[in-house]
C-alpha cells in the first residue's frame, strides 16, 4: 500500500471513530487554530482525541456522559507522556466544549476574601484605618493567602516569630521579595480587632525594617 493510500485509510479512520462529536470536530480545529496551535499539530491533537474517543465508546460513554469519561479514563491513559496524551487531547476538547456552551461551565472557585474572610476583615480594616488602596492591598493578598495557607486564620498563631519564619523562609520562591509592611500591618490589624496590644510585634525589630511602598 502507498503512503497516500495509507494516510487516506487513517485520515478516514480518525473522522469515523470522531462521529460522535458532530460538527464540534470541525470547530474544535477552527478553536486550536486561533488559539495558534500549528497545522500539524492540530492534526495530532484531533488523531489523539479520536484515540480517546475509540476507548470513550467502547468503555459505553456516550456525549452526555463525556465528564465521567474524561474521569473514568485517568487509570487508563496514564504512565508515559505518551499514554496520557490522548487524555490531554480530550482535556482540550472539553475545555473548547465549555467555551462553546455545550458543556456545563467549571464553577467559580471562592475569592480568596471568601476563603478567608480574616483577610476581608484586613483589607477593610487597611481601607477605613490607613487609608490603603486596593491596588496595594491586591499586591500585597498573594503573600497573606500564602501565610493563612501556613498559618491558618486565627489571630493568636500570627506571632512575631511566626511570621518572621515565613517572611525569612528559603523554600518558598518569592520569601526574599516579601515586604514586612503587609506582615507588620496584617498582625497588627488583627490584634487590635480581637483587642490585643501590637507592640510585641513591633518589638521584634520588624517595626525597624521600613519600606517605601508601606502605607
Amino acid at each position: 500500500m502507498s503512503k497516500r493510500k495509507q494516510k487516506r485509510k487513517q485520515a478516514k479512520s480518525v473522522e469515523g471513530r470522531l462521529r460522535l462529536w458532530g460538527a464540534h470536530v470541525d470547530g474544535f480545529r477552527n478553536w486550536l487554530h486561533r488559539k495558534g496551535y500549528q497545522p500539524t499539530t492540530i492534526v495530532e491533537v484531533v488523531r489523539l482525541l479520536a484515540c480517546w474517543t475509540e476507548w470513550l465508546q467502547a468503555a459505553r460513554f456516550a456525549f452526555d456522559t463525556i465528564l465521567a469519561a474524561f474521569d473514568a479514563s485517568a487509570p487508563v491513559f496514564k504512565s508515559s507522556r505518551t499514554k496520557r496524551a490522548p487524555r490531554g487531547a480530550a482535556a482540550l476538547f472539553i475545555r473548547y466544549l465549555r467555551e462553546q456552551g455545550a458543556l456545563p461551565p467549571l464553577p467559580k472557585p471562592p475569592s480568596a476574601t471568601e476563603t478567608w474572610p480574616i483577610l476581608a476583615a484586613f483589607r477593610s480594616w487597611m481601607r477605613s484605618q490607613r487609608g490603603v488602596t486596593d491596588s496595594t492591598l491586591d499586591t500585597y493578598q498573594t503573600s497573606l493567602v500564602d501565610l493563612l495557607k501556613i498559618l491558618g486564620d486565627d489571630p493568636r498563631a500570627f506571632t512575631a516569630q511566626a511570621v518572621r519564619d515565613f517572611v525569612l523562609d528559603p523554600r518558598a520562591r518569592s520569601a526574599r521579595s516579601r515586604q514586612p509592611a503587609w506582615s507588620r500591618s496584617s498582625c497588627r490589624g488583627d490584634r487590635l480587632r480581637h483587642g490585643q496590644d501590637h507592640r510585641s510585634i513591633d518589638s521584634d525589630g520588624l517595626s525597624g525594617e521600613r519600606d517605601s511602598q508601606s502605607p
